[in-house]
């Protein structure tokens, strides 16, 4: 079974995102903060995050930034963001920080499940894919050369 740890701050939200998950076969796991969600990467070893950008503690960026610096076994973990912000710069910053996708909230469970399975079908989206999802489109960010 693959596990998926969701790293978000709203009960309701973190509740919403387990029962859909675990409606798809997922093992999940949760944390309210980044600094729970680094304590549970390693005992947990998920082998996707969900996790919202903005959080008391530590921000998903911030836990993004230490797990791709101070953990070498889950350097390569795949990261989706969610978001209520997706202004550009929010979206560059969670790019920059290494997040393999973007997604603003409310969130689409339909293309979030379709995000997850390209990830673990073909590695995953590009990392310059964002789902806006209020107003249910793609947008692009083209990569700086």
């Amino acid at each position: 079974m693959i596990k998926i740890l969701c790293v978000e701050d709203e009960a309701d939200l973190r509740d919403d995102l387990v029962e859909a998950l675990d409606d798809e076969g997922y093992e999940v796991a949760v944390a309210s903060n980044g600094a729970e969600g680094l304590q549970m990467l390693v005992t947990f070893k998920p082998a996707l995050i969900i996790s919202d950008c903005l959080m008391p503690v530590m921000t998903g960026a911030e836990m993004l930034q230490k797990i791709r610096s101070e953990y070498p076994a889950f350097k390569a973990i795949p990261v989706i963001f969610l978001s209520a912000h997706a202004r550009k710069e929010q979206i560059e910053e969670g790019m920059d920080v290494g997040a393999n996708a973007y997604m603003s909230k409310p969130v689409n469970y339909e293309e979030l499940l379709a995000t997850i399975a390209e990830i673990f079908e073909g590695g995953g989206p590009s990392p310059s894919v964002v789902h806006d999802n209020g107003c249910n489109t793609n947008l692009v960010l083209e990569e700086e050369n």
